[in-house]
């Protein structure tokens, strides 16, 4: 039987959406948020609701927005009302309404009670516990990673549309039924943020010629998308997406859409890939809990990191002990500069490699070998470890809830992990500017 997500597990602080309920009729209006990721994981997020709820829903599209396309998807599995400007008037007033109504309950009407329970859990002890239910909900929790992972929603786009990408793909010698990698590599030109983590989830396109190169050896047509402020390519086979006057937003959701399997790195534009269907390999990421793929068909690879002073490399299994993530996350996440790690950028032959299995992945060996179980292991020890602190708890259950742990179904890429799970070693580690 299809689990279903628990209304309390969505209807958060975070997640703009609303409820309405009229004679005949359930709806469920959203307003996804602007960046890629939360983009993408609130309009998939909307869709499994609305189909254990039986609901409609509909997709308020704010004038600025990451992909226009992205509110257009359609399914077979849920109703999802067509946007048109006067109904995204009329529902974005009942959705305004509905939100004021919620947003009173809990900061007004509860305020007291909730105010009197958290002194009694002081007085009494229980600090560890999380006080703030209204927004430890699971935000894109446990429920929701399992409901994508055993259940997904299949989306596509409309008719008219899909045969409008697939005219404009011809002027760039793409067609449907063609063997396509799309390509997303995080730089610092969309969001010149300079903090650590903001930093270190860029990447050198330059490291991944080796296994573009493979590709199109291989009679694929690598596709990258992005931003005009991004590095221009020319490379034989690549179709370099983000810097032509050709692209689309449309013609981008298209691509991925098309693809063999998208390969991207720490960046929102992965969740396209959970979203359309479509097998992942996700690259140079930076948080191994927040980004463990969470459907079997995908697969991940973490940069990896040294200690500054002893000028050591953590092996994996290192860099998942509490200890060590810890560490490295929180200061990754503050508002200065990293002063006790480097930070070590996948290599051009591991990112090959990794393409390598994942085109093996695709074509149906699935089979975790023992390094990948360890690992996995490894990740549910860490994560079993973080979820008992003190001062991390409220934290976590607004991340994952506050029931059993659902980490993921995919796997790290193999040959990564009999490279590095138990391996350390003392490197000279070429630093960016922005970790001197």
């Amino acid at each position: 039987m299809m689990p279903k997500i628990s209304p309390q597990s969505w209807q958060t602080d975070h997640l703009d959406s609303a409820r309405v309920r009229l004679p005949g009729l359930k709806l469920i209006i959203t307003r996804p948020s602007f960046p890629f990721g939360p983009l993408s994981l609130d309009v998939q997020h909307a869709l499994h609701v609305a189909r254990d709820e039986d609901s409609r829903v509909y997709f308020l599209q704010p004038k600025r927005v990451m992909n226009s396309a992205v509110y257009e998807l359609r399914s077979d599995d849920v109703a999802v009302i067509l946007q048109r400007p006067w109904l995204n008037g009329v529902l974005g007033l009942a959705w305004y309404l509905r939100r004021g109504v919620d947003s009173a309950k809990r900061h007004v009407l509860l305020k007291p009670w909730r105010a009197a329970r958290k002194l009694w859990r002081m007085t009494h002890n229980q600090a560890s516990q999380s006080v703030r239910t209204a927004t430890a909900r699971a935000y894109y929790g446990s429920e929701f990673r399992r409901s994508v992972a055993a259940h997904p929603v299949a989306v596509g786009l409309p008719d008219d549309r899909r045969k409008e990408a697939e005219v404009a793909a011809l002027k760039l010698g793409l067609a449907p039924g063609m063997d396509i990698v799309t390509l997303h590599i995080r730089e610092s030109g969309f969001k010149p943020d300079r903090r650590p983590m903001e930093d270190a989830r860029n990447a050198d396109i330059g490291t991944y010629f080796e296994a573009i190169d493979f590709l199109t050896s291989g009679g694929f047509t690598v596709v990258r998308i992005g931003d005009a402020s991004m590095t221009p390519v020319r490379r034989d086979g690549l179709v370099d997406l983000a810097a032509s006057s050709e692209r689309t937003d449309l013609l981008e959701l298209w691509c991925v859409m098309e693809s063999r399997f998208f390969m991207c790195c720490d960046s929102g534009a992965y969740h396209l890939g959970p979203l359309t269907g479509t097998p992942t390999l996700q690259v140079n990421v930076i948080d191994p809990i927040l980004c463990y793929p969470m459907r079997g068909s995908s697969m991940f690879m973490p940069k990896r990191f040294a200690n500054r002073a002893t000028e050591s490399v953590f092996s994996l299994g290192e860099m998942v002990t509490p200890e060590h993530y810890g560490g490295i996350i929180s200061e990754l996440q503050a508002f200065e500069r990293t002063k006790s790690y480097d930070i070590i950028d996948n290599t051009p032959e591991e990112l090959r490699d990794a393409v390598v299995e994942m085109l093996a992945h695709t074509q149906g060996d699935k089979a975790m070998t023992a390094e990948q179980n360890e690992f996995h292991g490894r990740m549910l020890d860490l994560c079993e470890a973080l979820s008992r602190e003190t001062m991390k708890r409220a934290y976590w259950e607004r991340r994952f809830g506050p029931g059993e742990l659902f980490l993921g179904e995919g796997a790290i890429v193999d040959s990564f992990a009999k490279r590095h799970l138990n391996s350390s070693g003392r490197v000279v580690v070429p630093r960016k500017a922005s970790q001197r």
